[in-house]
């Protein structure tokens, strides 16, 4: 079983403009294809309404969830039992073995089963509701009609909230004080001073402060759990622009990641190197090294089981030197810590292939880059992933 969000359309969808439906369905397969966790999330869906209620004046979106409450104790082992990725280990780490702030923790219902602590229920798990009138585009697929609002990202950003996107910041919940968010622990100032204030200025980090992967909205009016207007065009902002596509970012994935729900993994890797290796495409697993298929003999991609690397060497062949295909030299980012969401490997003059073919993903980062002390090798260039997974995504490398 895999994830499964299931999304009941409340009567009022009825005079919802054409798209309406198809646009709610892809954004729920677009999680369902993020996220592996083997759960059910249940949604009502309405139209100029949210749970039966009328959404906030101004609002596009709204989002009503169901809380459970959970000692940090409690969470800080489920996040522990529920690690898969690299940014939850790193994550983790950043929890101290005691709160870092008095009060009460609340946990949606739909993150609470993702991580393990409420065993799946047909119980609804929560309700989104979208403004009615001419405010959307239903298809961003040609851009966004000036005027009008990406419903994509905004069905996105609803969603996002009911899987536990959200910051309580000590807000009371019910009658009951002092509530904070599994996010509010993960809600810096700087590096090492956690920030439970709303509207005092503070970002998302993993690693105790140290990175900004984004900022958090302090203005009155919008969640504070969602980014500020700094993110630029993302699902996930507090205060959208109209007239462009707000596409759910790295990082958007990466804050859901360290929330609980588990990034799906993909096959081994396959390496697409048709530009950039004579025209041959090589694969491999790590652990294992395997000759480019096709190409000639000397032109290896080796695995590290130990390092869990690749590297691309083409010894004593002029003609087709990766090194200036690739160029080592042509790098955005060269520290593993340095590198954000979205990096990528900068053809600029190389032979390899446009810009925007050659990327890494988040999960691995460039870790050196270096020349054959021989001399005669072509240069080449390491990735080396932040954590020993077992496998890498067909994603995670694409040249050409």
């Amino acid at each position: 079983m895999s994830l499964v969000i299931n999304v009941t359309y409340d009567g009022s969808v009825n005079s919802a403009p054409a798209g309406f439906k198809s646009v709610v369905n892809s954004v729920v397969q677009f999680f369902e294809s993020k996220f592996s966790d083997p759960v059910t999330v249940n949604i009502r869906v309405g139209y100029g309404e949210v749970g039966g209620h009328p959404l906030n004046s101004g609002a596009l979106g709204q989002s009503l969830y169901n809380l459970n409450s959970y000692s940090y104790s409690q969470i800080r082992s489920a996040l522990a039992t529920d690690a898969t990725t690299a940014d939850d280990v790193t994550a983790n780490a950043s929890l101290s073995d005691v709160s870092p702030v008095s009060g009460n923790f609340w946990v949606s219902q739909a993150e609470a089963k993702a991580l393990g602590l409420l065993g799946n229920t047909t119980n609804l798990d929560g309700s989104i509701g979208f403004a009615s009138g001419n405010k959307f585009d239903y298809n961003n697929s040609n851009g966004v009609t000036a005027g009008l609002y990406d419903f994509f990202g905004v069905v996105a950003h609803e969603i996002s909230e009911v899987m536990g996107r959200f910051l309580l910041v000590g807000a009371a919940v019910g009658s009951i004080p002092k509530g904070y968010s599994l996010l509010d622990l993960f809600h810096y100032s700087s590096a090492g001073h956690r920030d439970f204030v709303g509207t005092q200025p503070g970002y998302f980090s993993i690693n105790s402060g140290v990175t900004n992967l984004d900022n958090f909205n302090t203005t009155v009016g919008g969640d504070f759990g969602d980014w500020a207007t700094s993110a630029g065009r993302d699902a996930f902002r507090a205060f959208s622009q109209s007239g462009v596509v707000n596409a759910v970012s790295a990082t958007d994935l990466r804050e859901l990641d360290i929330l609980g729900w588990d990034l799906t993994r993909s096959t081994p890797v396959t390496v697409k190197s048709s530009a950039s290796i004579n025209g041959t495409t090589a694969s491999a697993t790590v652990g294992n090294a395997a000759k480019v298929d096709g190409g000639p003999a000397n032109h290896h991609l080796i695995a590290d089981a130990e390092r869990d690397q690749f590297n691309f060497r083409s010894p004593n062949d002029t003609a087709t030197n990766i090194g200036s295909k690739i160029d080592a030299a042509h790098v955005i980012l060269a520290e593993p810590a340095a590198v954000p969401a979205g990096s990528h490997i900068d053809h600029r003059d190389s032979l390899a292939s446009h810009a925007e073919d050659t990327h890494f993903s988040t999960d691995h980062v460039l870790a050196n880059t270096r020349s054959d002390p021989e001399g005669s090798h072509a240069a080449g260039t390491e990735f080396a992933t932040l954590f020993g997974h077992a496998n890498l995504a067909a994603s995670d490398f694409l040249f050409g």
